[in-house]
């Protein structure tokens, strides 16, 4: 009889035990998520303010050309530079339009440069930009799903407070 009830008892748990387990692994599922979730969050919030300080080096860079390009784009032709430093006579007609054909090049070239490296710096400054937009609007869908697991969490461990750790088979018809 002793034995029977022994028997009874046994069943009782280990179907209790089972739910527990199920339970235990659920949680145990979810909590794993939550680590890789808090991970994720971090991350991201570490590449926004990464981001934010290479958008502040873009825009910079995108300030210095355009002070660049105005400073050269003022610079006159020296007309001192058509004297000869040396003799200090005024060089010949084909000299003069030589050096002014130079520096109108010259300075044509170093405005296109400079043109091309603001250019460089906003394409960089919008690419920046919208990598930042995402991630900002990564970080509370990241939020929201931490705090639905932490939600589910909660829900999974009343669940399992609700199960008893052994059953009491004294009042089933079995016994």
């Amino acid at each position: 009889l002793k034995f029977a009830e022994s028997d009874l008892v046994r069943k009782a748990n280990e179907e209790n035990i089972k739910a527990r387990r199920e339970i235990e692994d659920k949680i145990a599922d979810k909590k794993f998520l939550v680590s890789k979730v808090k991970k994720t969050i971090s991350d991201t919030e570490k590449e926004i303010a990464l981001n934010k300080d290479v958008i502040k080096h873009y825009e910079t860079e995108l300030n210095k050309a355009r002070d660049e390009w105005n400073a050269e784009k003022e610079r006159e032709f020296d007309e001192n530079s058509l004297i000869c430093p040396y003799c200090k006579q005024e060089y010949p007609a084909d000299k003069k339009e030589q050096l002014r054909a130079d520096f109108k090049a010259h300075k044509e070239a170093e405005l296109n440069r400079i043109t091309d490296k603001g250019n460089t710096a906003k394409e960089n400054l919008e690419n920046e930009k919208n990598t930042l937009a995402r991630l900002e609007a990564e970080l509370p869908e990241h939020k929201k799903s931490l705090e639905m697991l932490n939600n589910a969490i909660a829900d999974l461990e009343k669940q399992l407070s609700e199960i008893t750790t052994s059953i009491d088979v004294t009042g089933t018809d079995e016994y």
